[in-house]
């Protein structure tokens, strides 16, 4: 039996607690987050939810011109070595819904043990493009944007248009 790995509200449940964490520098909490999705199988819905709500988020602070410019940043990480080059391949084969490429990044972070670690070098990744998610206002914006990323992915499953 395959179980569904689509992101549900409670894998956006725990992205929006996932950047809570980061922002406040509570790693207890980041870890509680990655255990809990780990225990449930939901580490890549997580993942998914994950990427889908740093993109939702960002179109919320940036301009067009900015968020050019974010994807440019993670385009120069991709030619780096270590961590941050697997979360700028993520990031970018999800944000070109490229399932091949994503699950390439998978595969290499499973086989080098690495899946945990994968999640978190994307929250470092996007603490360094989107530092104001410290913010007081941010952390209270949490939970707003959670319920507008699970409507958004909702219309993109429906209309890839209403996502762009």
């Amino acid at each position: 039996m395959t179980t569904n790995q689509s992101p549900s509200h409670s894998d956006y449940r725990r992205a929006a607690a996932l950047i809570a964490h980061q922002a406040e520098g509570s790693v207890p909490g980041i870890r509680c987050i990655l255990e809990e999705a780990s225990t449930a199988n939901r580490s890549t819905p997580l993942l998914i939810a994950l990427l889908d709500a740093f993109r939702l988020i960002a179109r919320e602070l940036r301009t067009d011109s900015a968020l050019q410019a974010l994807g440019e940043l993670i385009e120069i990480f991709t030619g780096q070595s270590g961590p941050m080059r697997a979360a700028a391949l993520v990031t970018i084969a999800r944000r070109d819904r490229d399932t091949a490429r994503f699950n390439e990044v998978l595969i290499a972070a499973n086989d080098a043990d690495a899946a945990g670690g994968l999640l978190a070098s994307v929250l470092e990744l996007w603490a360094a493009l989107l530092p104001e998610l410290a913010a007081p206002h941010a952390l209270r914006s949490l939970s707003t944007w959670t319920a507008r990323i699970a409507a958004s992915e909702d219309r993109a499953d429906g209309d890839e248009s209403a996502n762009r």
